[in-house]
């Protein structure tokens, strides 16, 4: 939901180690970028965390785990196994970063409703309407 510009931020990325890991150049500091699975970073902490909206079983991840934070849906029982693991992997992501979370959500997932309740945990949403290079 939050994104600052990074109009400076250098075109020339280059991988460091991995084809996952990548280091840019950002007002005058080196940043490196670690792209990962949830899975793949649990037990881990970041300074910053993205985490991207997908669907497994026609279950937007994100949504889910938003609706059921903001009590827009009941907490899935063990009888709803993909909502269930959904909504986990999701919590699972949000409690990796020490300073910075985003959430990347469609739009048509972020109704009203949602959209309210996001704001009054004074979370900042900033609506991506064309793609981002």
């Amino acid at each position: 939901f939050m994104k600052e510009s990074h109009d400076d931020l250098e075109k020339s990325d280059t991988p460091c180690g991995d084809d996952r890991c990548f280091e840019s150049l950002w007002n005058e500091e080196q940043i490196r970028i670690n792209l990962g699975s949830i899975a793949s970073v649990k037990g881990q902490t970041h300074d910053a965390t993205l985490v991207v909206e997908s669907v497994f079983s026609q279950i937007p991840d994100v949504k889910t785990a938003l609706c059921i934070a903001t009590k827009k849906r009941p907490v899935p029982t063990p009888k709803q196994p993909n909502i269930l693991r959904a909504a986990t992997n999701i919590f699972v992501g949000m409690t990796r970063p020490r300073s910075l979370l985003a959430l990347a959500i469609r739009n048509t997932n972020l109704d009203n409703a949602l959209r309210t309740s996001i704001q009054e945990w004074n979370w900042t949403i900033v609506e991506c309407e064309e793609p981002v290079v």
